[in-house]
């Protein structure tokens, strides 16, 4: 027995070429899709970013403005870093007898610390003082200290009545006081 012969080759070479190119389609149709599918998710990973970067720019203003008011603060609470520390320490240790002078203190003795770098980006200069003064004196250099710029803060005080109280009158006291300082590093 002979095998049956086809008729119409052409027809079987359609119908393969046929479906060869319903292959290359479906193939071409999956290529596409999953360059579909990936571009999908990367833009789903793109647009949390592109949100806060249109934030950004539709804040430009604001942060343009706080970048400023920082800068501001920074100059008005710390010493700049153009200074050498021991002329912002010696500065700051003769603001401060000024202010207690005139506050009606008397200064006994005043030191100026070494620099310590527990403060990042920051020099803290401490200054140690001990002074003598009665308590609206003390109260008022106090305010005057916490009012001056750039900023010195009160890290200790320690308060002692100095002599024997009398009635009647007002004890003097005797107070030791640290007080800090910061320049910025460059």
């Amino acid at each position: 027995m002979t095998p049956p012969r086809l008729q119409r080759p052409e027809l079987a070479i359609l119908a393969v070429l046929g479906a060869l190119l319903a292959l290359l389609l479906l193939a071409g149709g999956a290529y596409v899709y999953g360059k579909h599918q990936a571009a999908r998710d990367r833009l789903e990973q793109i647009e949390p970013r592109h949100a806060r970067l249109q934030g950004l720019l539709q804040s430009q203003d604001r942060l343009a403005a706080a970048a400023q008011r920082q800068t501001q603060l920074m100059a008005a609470y710390t010493h700049a870093p153009e200074q050498d520390v021991t002329q912002v320490g010696n500065g700051a240790l003769q603001q401060l007898r000024n202010l207690l002078t005139q506050a009606g203190c008397q200064v006994l003795s005043s030191q100026v610390l070494p620099a310590r770098d527990d403060v990042p980006d920051f020099d803290r200069i401490p200054i140690s003082l001990r002074i003598e003064a009665n308590p609206l004196a003390l109260q008022t250099a106090l305010a005057a200290i916490e009012s001056s710029q750039p900023a010195m803060v009160v890290t200790s005080l320690s308060v002692q009545i100095n002599g024997l109280m009398r009635a009647g009158a007002v004890p003097p006291l005797a107070a030791t006081l640290s007080v800090s300082v910061l320049r910025r590093r460059a």
